[in-house]
């Protein structure tokens, strides 16, 4: 007995069935996968922060913290120190903890992303790529990659005989942005360029800012910043060397404050004054003088606190010459120091006149003597007479001084009786004449002891 097969109608039938179950199926099935990859790609976040957190706590505890972030690969997630243990597995994300224990994730797989920011326990989901530029973490969605399907689709239709149009790209992967595919020469060639953003800096005079080797979206500004803000200052013009400037709270400032250069002061019988505000550009000398001490300031008078010595005196008084202060002696006459030379004198002239013989009336003893000193001096004349010896008395009917002609006055005598002793005191110039001269009369008495006594110190 034949076995009855199924007839091509019936193979169409069974092949159209299937082939309907399956348009139906597949999207289905599809779908049901991709929502398994994102709740796969949620779970890893939530296995990120859950190492996030605990990784905080260590260092909390040791109290060695500071904001740390870390790059994901499927390797693992780390950074230039460290290695931050997790749970699953990550194609690809960075993780940024910060100093306070907020966090920020973002990872992504082939085809979705997944986000969560510091300000959010929420995590979200498109399909995309990350972009992270320094604390800024978005999520790029996937707009060329489906255009880049068109086109790879459009690429492969071309055919061997369009080569010439299908090998004309050059892009090497440091000229693409990261994660980014395109086609060159009929391959897929994934992006390395970093992606780095919006740059915003702010620098001060003199400073410098590398860019950053990478895609600026050209948003980015660096600017300066004012210059009131580095030019923090309290100075004035008054405070400032004329001629110099400064800036001062953002205003050029010219400075007023005249220099004084070198200069040298001589004391003198006024105040001499350096005005102040000035700006000692030199030194600065007040003379001294080796002179200024007491031997040579007159007494009484005081020169800057150093007192006048009592040796030192005014001689401008003096009339006094050479000839009139003896040899060797010293004087200060008029300011001038002297030597004396004039030669001592030492003349004593003495007469004496004796008569031992009785004498009657009319009798007498006389006695003289004259000279001329040739130097100054001092003449002392004395005269004596003797006593009666018969009772009978005498007179004295001469006793004279003179000087220059001139009489002089005795300083010592007695009574007008021939009996006693009478004494001249007188100074004498040079080459000026001295006489003196005596003489008693007797009234027949004798007279002795009669003398005359001529005494001269030069």
């Amino acid at each position: 007995m034949k076995k009855k097969g199924f007839t091509l109608v019936e193979l169409l039938a069974v092949i159209v069935i299937l082939a309907i179950i399956a348009l139906i199926a597949t999207p289905m099935i599809i779908g049901v996968i991709e929502k398994a990859k994102i709740g796969a790609l949620k779970s890893s976040v939530d296995g990120l922060v859950e190492s996030a957190n605990l990784y905080y706590a260590q260092k909390q505890l040791k109290n060695d913290f500071q904001t740390t972030e870390f790059s994901c690969e499927s390797t693992g997630c780390k950074n230039e120190n460290e290695i931050l243990e997790i749970k699953g597995k990550v194609d690809y994300g960075k993780i940024k903890i910060y100093s306070d224990g907020k966090i920020s994730i973002c990872v992504e797989n082939e085809k979705n992303a997944a986000i969560k920011l510091a300000e959010s326990d929420s995590v979200e989901v498109k399909t995309g790529s990350c972009n992270v530029v320094g604390d800024t973490y978005t999520i790029d969605e996937l707009v060329s990659l489906n255009k880049y399907n068109e086109l790879k689709e459009k690429y492969d239709a071309l055919g061997e005989e369009n080569s010439e149009l299908k090998a004309v790209g050059d892009a090497t992967s440091e000229e693409i942005i990261e994660n980014k595919k395109v086609l060159v020469n009929g391959k897929e060639v994934v992006g390395t360029m970093p992606n780095i953003g919006r740059i915003t800096k702010s620098l001060n005079a003199g400073d410098s800012y590398t860019i950053e080797k990478g895609y600026h979206d050209g948003t980015g500004v660096i600017s300066a910043n004012s210059l009131s803000s580095q030019t923090s200052g309290t100075a004035t013009a008054s405070q400032i060397l004329s001629g110099k400037t400064a800036w001062v709270n953002g205003t050029k400032i010219t400075g007023s404050i005249a220099s004084l250069a070198a200069t040298t002061y001589t004391p003198g019988t006024s105040n001499q004054t350096i005005a102040a505000g000035k700006y000692l550009s030199g030194a600065q000398t007040i003379t001294g003088d080796a002179d200024l001490v007491s031997a040579n300031i007159k007494s009484g008078a005081n020169i800057f606190g150093v007192a006048g010595n009592s040796n030192v005196v005014d001689t401008s008084a003096g009339t006094a010459t050479a000839a009139q202060i003896l040899s060797g002696k010293i004087a200060y006459v008029d300011g001038a120091k002297i030597t004396g030379t004039r030669t001592a004198q030492n003349n004593t002239y003495s007469v004496k006149y004796y008569r031992d013989s009785n004498i009657g009336s009319g009798a007498a003893c006389s006695l003289s003597y004259n000279f001329t000193p040739t130097a100054a001096g001092k003449v002392i004349v004395t005269m004596t007479g003797g006593r009666n010896v018969s009772g009978v008395s005498g007179s004295w009917v001469t006793k004279s001084v003179t000087v220059g002609g001139s009489a002089v006055s005795s300083t010592v005598g007695s009574s007008d009786d021939w009996q006693g002793v009478y004494v001249w005191t007188a100074n004498v110039n040079a080459n000026q004449a001295v006489s003196a001269s005596t003489q008693i009369n007797g009234s027949g008495s004798s007279v002795t002891n009669c003398s005359l006594t001529v005494t001269f110190v030069s």
